[in-house]
């Protein structure tokens, strides 16, 4: 277990969903939004000598509400006078829609958004990028052992799912970040791909804004590097080496963009290596030659959580998750000489 120092340093207050993080003379709230049903996304209010916001949550109307209603506790209860309208600067963690959705409302217009230049050209080309995104999934899965109808059912339901987004010409500022870029007050950026391209978890004080990179809860889904360039399991296990290293030095609190907060954040770095290694681990035991992607991928799911496959020609989202997932470990496996997938 590593140093909990910072933890002194970080005072927390919360009034019903929202939470309030003070650490010298910074302020951050965070407010929980209802991205897609059961799925929470954290928006943050940081407050020092101008606001700003880490990402954004998705557009919608549930999600909408819960914005809302946290600036009105942020307003009423903790007394700070700043409305969404009056901050200018949003920081996106990652090129996800329910981290930058909501860039499409009226209130996000002409803002600044920060963005991974890896990641910028979802927010300027969207349906363009969606589209050959989808082309390269749907590419893959015909090699991966899916029947057709299933394969069908799936782009379908990927399709569907990326077209919550709506994009919008609301005059936004786009600034393409790069690593250790110092932005807004001198906050650090780090590059961070992996689970996404221009994933990047930001430094600010003695917090560290982690997005999808690093949640307390489960680990952060991965897609094989040869569908999206910068993606990949070994991207991630490198960028997660780098936090790891980060933390130790520097014992940051870390805000997530999903669950709760993580701290010591090099402890939760090593949980997660451990699960990934005991997942390639476990692959390779199931693993014979000749055996397609999709075949591994029930016979693994089918161990540790039959319900994903109790229906295996059923079309469904988590399918596809986790048919992704797989073979992300597959191509880590791959890299290392330790199997070969028929193609």
């Amino acid at each position: 277990m590593y140093g909990r120092k910072n933890k002194e340093k970080v005072e927390i207050i919360q009034y019903r969903n929202v939470k309030k993080y003070t650490a010298g003379k910074i302020t951050i709230y965070r407010i929980p939004v209802e991205s897609f049903p059961s799925h929470v996304t954290n928006v943050y209010l940081i407050i020092n000598s101008r606001p700003f916001l880490v990402d954004t949550g998705l557009e919608n109307e549930k999600a909408r509400q819960d914005l809302d209603e946290g600036f009105q506790i942020i307003q009423s209860v903790f007394q700070e006078n700043v409305r969404l309208e009056d901050v200018e600067d949003v920081v996106i963690t990652h090129g996800h829609i329910d981290h930058f959705g909501m860039i499409g409302n009226e209130k996000f217009k002409r803002k600044n958004l920060y963005i991974h230049k890896e990641d910028s050209e979802i927010i300027r080309n969207y349906d363009e990028r969606t589209d050959y995104a989808l082309a390269r999934v749907d590419s893959f899965l015909k090699t991966a052992g899916v029947s057709a109808l299933f394969r069908e059912g799936i782009i379908n339901l990927y399709r569907s799912d990326k077209k919550k987004f709506k994009p919008k010409n609301l005059g936004h500022h786009i600034i393409d970040l790069r690593d250790n870029d110092k932005i807004i007050d001198g906050y650090r950026v780090y590059h961070t791909p992996g689970h996404c391209p221009g994933a990047i978890c930001l430094e600010v004080g003695d917090f560290i804004f982690t997005g999808d990179h690093l949640l307390s809860r489960i680990t952060p889904h991965q897609s094989p590097g040869f569908i999206m360039r910068g993606t990949g399991l070994r991207l991630y296990l490198n960028s997660l080496n780098r936090i790891f290293w980060l933390s130790l030095q520097k014992d940051l609190y870390g805000l997530p963009g999903h669950e709760e907060d993580i701290y010591p954040v090099a402890d939760r770095v090593d949980e997660i290596k451990r699960f990934h290694e005991q997942r390639l681990r476990d692959i390779e035991k199931i693993y014979k030659e000749g055996k397609s992607i999709f075949e591994i991928t029930v016979e693994y799911f089918n161990s540790f959580q039959p319900e994903i496959f109790s229906q295996p020609n059923y079309p469904d989202y988590n399918k596809l998750l986790a048919i992704l997932e797989i073979a992300a470990h597959v191509e880590y496996l791959e890299e290392e000489g330790r199997l070969r997938v028929k193609p």
